[in-house]
């Protein structure tokens, strides 16, 4: 579960973007597995998934080309 800190930033994020507040706390939930940081190498590091496969659907074929 995230802190109290983290909930109340969702929460203004939320309010200035006209979302419900409990609906983007369920989605940052779900798609952060609840953790809104990550320790890496000592350091706190914001929860964000690299999606390879929508990475590379994204590229063009020529740009493919130079990535292999």
């Amino acid at each position: 579960m995230f802190s109290k800190t983290v909930i109340n930033e969702i929460t203004k994020v939320a309010e200035a973007n006209g979302y419900e507040a409990a609906a983007l706390l369920a989605i940052v939930d779900v798609e952060s597995a609840g953790t809104a940081f990550w320790n890496v190498n000592g350091e706190a590091k914001p929860a964000i998934r690299f999606e390879g496969h929508y990475f590379y659907a994204r590229l063009s074929a020529a740009e493919l080309q130079i990535a292999i």
